[in-house]
């Protein structure tokens, strides 16, 4: 029987984890440290497999690589669902939790951004468009989606939403939709 975050146990999340009570304490000193460690790997591997589709991203269009991106997003959400939303709840009155959900989100919007630069360098998406303001905004609205899709399955299903949601950056990128300006 799986408890929230909030209700959960030394005891329940040792058991959970394939640890002795005892043995927790060996490596955390409390279950928000475990909690902040587990989304550290997901954030590292994450960042790693971003690493590895971009270098896979030459020749295809600014579209494809916005629906990969924007897949692996809900991919790595949808497995970690559970996790995410203690996160989110621990990140609320933790401010430890707090300062590493900002740099979690800073890190996925400097990403953006920085890709958002690069099309506006090569000539690809307009170049008077506040790039990090349109990153912000396009981050929210992922973030969110899938937030409500996986944690409470508030949503028209994840297909349609994915569509959606590449449609809105690309609309906000002033692309077709084929990823042409």
């Amino acid at each position: 029987d799986e408890v929230g975050f909030t209700d959960a146990t030394i005891s329940q999340i040792s058991a959970r984890a394939g640890l002795s009570h005892g043995s927790f304490y060996t490596y955390f000193d409390s279950k928000e440290a475990a909690l902040r460690s587990a989304i550290n790997e997901i954030r590292h591997r994450d960042l790693a497999d971003a690493d590895r589709s971009a270098s896979k991203g030459i020749g295809r269009t600014i579209r494809d690589r916005i629906d990969a991106t924007n897949r692996r997003f809900f991919d790595t959400y949808a497995r970690n669902a559970r996790l995410l939303a203690s996160f989110e709840e621990l990140a609320a009155r933790d401010e430890i939790t707090a300062d590493l959900r900002r740099e979690s989100r800073y890190s996925y919007i400097h990403r953006t951004m920085c890709s958002i630069q690069h099309w506006q360098e090569e000539g690809e998406i307009d170049p008077e468009l506040d790039a990090e303001a349109v990153a912000h905004c396009l981050g929210s609205m992922v973030e969110r989606v899938a937030h409500m899709q996986f944690v409470f399955g508030d949503g028209c299903g994840e297909e349609r939403m994915m569509q959606a949601i590449s449609h809105v950056w690309v609309a906000a990128l002033g692309l077709d939709e084929g990823g042409r300006a």
